[in-house]
């Protein structure tokens, strides 16, 4: 199995993350199951081969993806699995650009995998067609490019309170209150309540907790050797306990526990790293 991040070009870089390519050899035995973390981000992505690459387990079964497709915002780590020669490449996009980008809401993805064709023009059917005829990832990010800077050119989102919104809480690593986020932004906490629930289908302070976990995990994978006590304080959580309890609730095992697991998770969706 291979994975590999590239990075996006500066004009998007306020909206995309980065681009990823995701393959499973063809001789691997059977599908290979893969947990995937929630860390605040919503991909775009398009499987480039006709193998029947990867399913998601919900509601006790397991579901099969699309061609192309969002795996939108999730709140919990969720499974899948991926069928051997299955190539996969990601745009990574920050949840705020699904409205600057695509003009429909983060809250018509929240803990669901969508259909890309239906949810979009016929442009997006396009593009997946184009990069499943690429055989290398610079191909298939010069495809993907050309394809959001066109639609780039379209927005205009320098007022829009929840887009601001979301990147202060970035900027700020979720060390920002929300009633700190609501003066800056000149509107009252239940208005900044109702665009989040609105825009995103959650409230802000749920967007904050997986951001600030983000921040925690990302520390982790880094290798750094911090105490629990400075991966705490030091990525805006209040006490211990309350990091525990987020560890707990978007991975299912305790940060003592997750860092001892030999089997490594992803960093949302497809994305393979080893701690």
């Amino acid at each position: 199995m291979s994975y590999c991040e590239f990075p996006v070009s500066d004009v998007l870089r306020p909206y995309i993350d980065c681009y990823w390519l995701h393959c499973l050899e063809t001789g691997a035995t059977g599908f290979r199951a893969q947990s995937c973390l929630p860390l605040g981000t919503v991909e775009l992505i398009i499987q480039t081969n006709d193998h029947p690459s990867h399913h998601l387990h919900s509601n006790g079964g397991w579901e099969k993806s699309h061609r192309v497709f969002f795996a939108g915002l999730y709140d919990h780590t969720v499974t899948w699995k991926i069928a051997p020669g299955s190539v996969m490449f990601g745009i990574r996009l920050k949840p705020e650009s699904l409205i600057s980008l695509f003009r429909f809401p983060v809250a018509s993805l929240i803990n669901v995998v969508g259909d890309a064709e239906s949810l979009l023009d016929a442009g997006i059917k396009s593009m997946g067609e184009e990069i499943s005829n690429c055989i290398d990832a610079p191909s298939m990010i010069a495809i993907a490019e050309k394809y959001l800077l066109k639609r780039l050119n379209s927005i205009s989102d320098n007022n829009n309170r929840f887009v601001m919104a979301c990147r202060l809480l970035r900027a700020h690593q979720a060390n920002l209150s929300i009633t700190a986020l609501s003066d800056h932004l000149s509107v009252g906490k239940r208005q900044l309540e109702r665009i989040f629930k609105d825009q995103m289908g959650t409230g802000p302070k749920t967007y904050q907790r997986i951001v600030r976990f983000t921040c925690a995990y990302r520390d982790i994978q880094q290798g750094k050797d911090l105490a629990w006590s400075d991966l705490t304080y030091g990525n805006g959580f209040s006490d211990q306990s309350h990091f525990i309890r987020d560890f707990k609730e978007f991975t299912g095992e305790s940060p003592t526990e997750f860092v001892a697991r030999s089997q490594p998770f992803a960093p949302k969706q497809l994305s393979i790293n080893s701690l």
